[in-house]
């Protein structure tokens, strides 16, 4: 939003600024049109985005790995060798990000990997993971403290319609990151 104001201000100022310049002059009547065609874009482009419909998505793209994800929220990626109270604060943000899936507050993005395609090496298209999905699916855990592997798993620990390369939005996941540290600033540490 800011961006289209400054386009108009820098419209306003390239009209209004050089007075001195004569329509009457090919550069004077060159350097009027140009600052009244920008001017006009930027005035368009405030009004498109103004008229969007109450409740509109812009549309997000995958643009971080759950490695990356965790790595930004938690400081560190790696879970073996930080201890069981890093381990556990890993698996809490594990459950947390499976739990905004299913409430529509964090989008995720995997390869759908039947066993038939696995066995083939045939590797899917990423596709966003439906949000129905994570009524019954999860983050895979071990797979993730094992290699930092994005993986889904269904809650009774069955792989059979799995996702893997799980991939997020860096816009959302700032959002759930502010949210995620606040919620657990004061939380005391589960111990086993």
């Amino acid at each position: 939003m800011i961006e289209i104001f400054l386009e108009a201000a820098l419209g306003v100022i390239l009209m209004a600024a050089p007075i001195h310049f004569d329509l009457s002059s090919s550069s004077g009547a060159l350097f009027w049109i140009g600052s009244f065609l920008f001017l006009l874009l930027a005035f368009v482009r405030f009004i498109f985005r103004e008229r969007r419909p109450p409740g509109h998505r812009v549309p997000l793209a995958p643009d971080m790995s759950l490695e990356c994800v965790v790595e930004t929220i938690l400081g560190t990626a790696q879970v073996l060798g930080h201890g069981e109270k890093h381990t556990n604060k890993l698996l809490d943000l594990l459950q947390d990000i499976g739990q905004a899936a299913a409430h529509g507050i964090l989008t995720v993005w995997g390869r759908s990997q039947p066993e038939v395609l696995r066995v083939v090496g045939v590797r899917s298209n990423s596709v966003e993971i439906p949000q129905s999905y994570w009524e019954n699916h999860v983050i895979h855990e071990i797979a993730y403290i094992k290699n930092c592997e994005g993986k889904t798993r269904t809650v009774l620990y069955d792989e059979e319609d799995a996702y893997i390369d799980l991939s997020f939005c860096s816009e959302e996941i700032k959002a759930f990151r502010r949210q995620w540290i606040k919620k657990n600033r004061h939380k005391k540490e589960k111990t086993i």
